[in-house]
C-alpha cells in the first residue's frame, strides 16, 4: 500500500487500494468455499462406493464407513422432513 504524498492524493489512492483488498479477500473466501465442496463431493463419492463395496462383501473398514455414510443420509433426510414440517405450520407428530 502506498503512502499518501498530499492531501488530495490520500482520498484518489485509498479507493483503489481497498477496492483491490476487498476484491483479494473475495477471492480467497471464494476459493475456500470451493475446497470445502469439493471435500463434502469427495467425502459423499467415497461413501457411496463404500456403500456399493459393503454390499458386495468388502473389508470390514468398508462397511463402517458405510454404516456412517447411510446413517448421514438418514439424518440429513429427517432434518430436511422436520424442516418441511416446520415451515408448512404443522405441530405434534402427524405421522
Amino acid at each position: 500500500m502506498r503512502l499518501p504524498i498530499a492531501v488530495g492524493d490520500s482520498r484518489k489512492n485509498a479507493l483503489p487500494d481497498l477496492r483491490r483488498s476487498a476484491e483479494r479477500v473475495n477471492a480467497e473466501v471464494g476459493n475456500m468455499i470451493i475446497l470445502v465442496l469439493l471435500g463434502v463431493l469427495v467425502l459423499a463419492v467415497g461413501g457411496c462406493v463404500c456403500v456399493v463395496w459393503a454390499e458386495r462383501g468388502g473389508p470390514r473398514w468398508v462397511r463402517a464407513v458405510a454404516t456412517m455414510t447411510l446413517v448421514a443420509g438418514k439424518v440429513v433426510r429427517h432434518s430436511t422432513k422436520n424442516r418441511r414440517r416446520d415451515l408448512n405450520g404443522s405441530s405434534g407428530d402427524d405421522g
